[in-house]
């Protein structure tokens, strides 16, 4: 089960503006659903927790079976969407210390630039028995072209060609893509498809996501199960008390028009760091267009209210806040009583641990309510592949109605093409010669 509690999102929203949005909110809604909606080629992600077929689900497993009982690593090559969301699954359902009977030590790579990362993790894998799998949707990504070639570099030395073949994965779409290319030119013969109506960010609930999460052990089944249930609710329901989809994008979209720019994620939970950064992706790149758009940051608590609670207590009111935390957790831990209390703390004692970090989510909450900052609280009923299904699909159909809500196409990214324009002329790509001159000159007034 996943919960939305909007109670401290008054006084700054009143009951009335969600009755004067409610129409303009079940119209985008039944775009959406009729596929006319602004990026309606790119709607495939609405329908990946109930459209995969049981043949398509058995060649994930098969494909993941293989690669978990060929090496003690897998490394995953992929940027962006291509990584996120397996690896937000992965830290959100797997036992951070405890170690993976038969299954491999999922690594990551391809996904920044760092040259020191990058040796250490080769330097790693010099002397280690590893697979790859490279998720690509376009096959021309930068990082992920990179690090594949240093891989494939490397395994060239260790394996001969025929077992190296059979130690690559290949994700990515159908057709004449580069990577696909390659993959038929090199007779790769493990490929599984990314799908073609899906972007790389709403790509979690399909193979992209699935496989990673397979490999790892987790029941992929149930992470569709927990989606498909979250699907229902979204596309049948169209009351915004009832529709935690809507009532979710809706304040967002309300709060925006009342100045609120920027929304922080808080996670009161370490197991769901990377599900904030999958969720800044998703909402970054959905709205962020035409000068419009709710800028996206998460904070990690209680550890930033250490750094950063400062600024939400009392800084410049331009933000809202979303926690995400888990409700039920195990709650073995209890404090114990000092003998000389040389710390102050012996009212704790007693007290289990993860009673106080649910008293502080709610101090919190409180104290940046009253502190001018409107917040609300999605709460995980625990930590399950069922809820985490659930998770995933309900932001991705809250940013899709925010997206459309703020006259934004959800569903593209063309901004991010001018950095590679300035980024590829100055490393010499042939395609971007004539941009070449005037790139070094603005770089030269700039900095010298």
């Amino acid at each position: 089960m996943i919960k939305l509690n909007t109670n401290l999102l008054s006084p700054f929203l009143r009951p009335g503006d969600y009755k004067l949005i409610a129409p303009q909110v079940r119209a985008v809604q039944q775009q959406l659903l009729a596929r006319t909606c602004k990026g309606r080629k790119m709607l495939g992600w609405l329908d990946l927790p109930v459209r995969q077929t049981d043949q398509e689900i058995k060649k994930i497993l098969d494909a993941a079976g293989h690669l978990a009982a060929k090496a003690p690593y897998l490394v995953i090559v992929g940027i962006g969407g291509s990584y996120l969301g397996g690896c937000s699954a992965i830290e959100f359902l797997q036992p951070e210390w405890e170690p993976r009977e038969n299954r491999p030590t999922i690594l990551f790579f391809g996904h920044h630039l760092s040259s020191a990362y990058s040796t250490e993790l080769l330097k790693f894998l010099q002397d280690q028995d590893y697979c790859v799998c490279v998720i690509s949707k376009s096959g021309s990504t930068v990082e992920t072209g990179i690090a594949f070639r240093l891989l494939r570099r490397q395994m060239a030395k260790k394996y001969s060609a025929k077992e190296m073949r059979d130690r690559v994965l290949i994700i990515t779409e159908p057709g004449d893509g580069s990577l696909r290319r390659f993959a038929e030119t090199e007779h790769y013969t493990h490929q599984l498809d990314h799908p073609e109506d899906v972007g790389g960010r709403f790509s979690v609930l399909s193979t992209v996501g699935l496989l990673p999460m397979a490999v790892s052990g987790i029941d992929i089944h149930e992470v569709l199960q927990g989606a498909a249930a979250m699907r229902s609710i979204c596309m049948k329901q169209t009351d915004l008390k009832t529709n935690i989809g809507l009532r979710y994008a809706a304040g967002r979209y309300l709060l925006y028009r009342k100045g609120r720019f920027i929304e922080n994620l808080s996670l009161f939970d370490s197991s769901l760091q990377m599900i904030g950064e999958w969720w800044r992706q998703l909402f970054g790149e959905s709205e962020g267009k035409n000068r419009r758009g709710v800028f996206p940051s998460t904070t990690m608590m209680t550890t930033d209210l250490h750094s950063m609670g400062q600024y939400l207590q009392q800084g410049r009111r331009m933000l809202f806040e979303t926690f995400l935390r888990v409700q039920n957790q195990p709650d073995r831990l209890v404090v114990g009583k000092s003998p000389k209390n040389a710390d102050n703390l012996n009212f704790l004692a007693g007290n289990r641990m993860e009673r106080i970090n649910r008293t502080a989510w709610e101090a919190t909450a409180l104290a940046h309510h009253e502190g001018g900052v409107p917040n609300m609280t999605v709460t995980i009923d625990r930590r399950s592949p069922d809820c985490l299904g659930r998770l995933f699909y309900l932001f991705e159909f809250s940013v899709a109605i925010s997206g459309l809500l703020l006259r934004v196409n959800p569903f593209d990214q063309p901004g991010v093409q001018e950095y590679k324009n300035n980024m590829f002329a100055m490393l010499g790509d042939p395609k971007y010669a004539h941009l070449k001159a005037q790139v070094k000159k603005k770089l030269k007034k700039l900095y010298g």
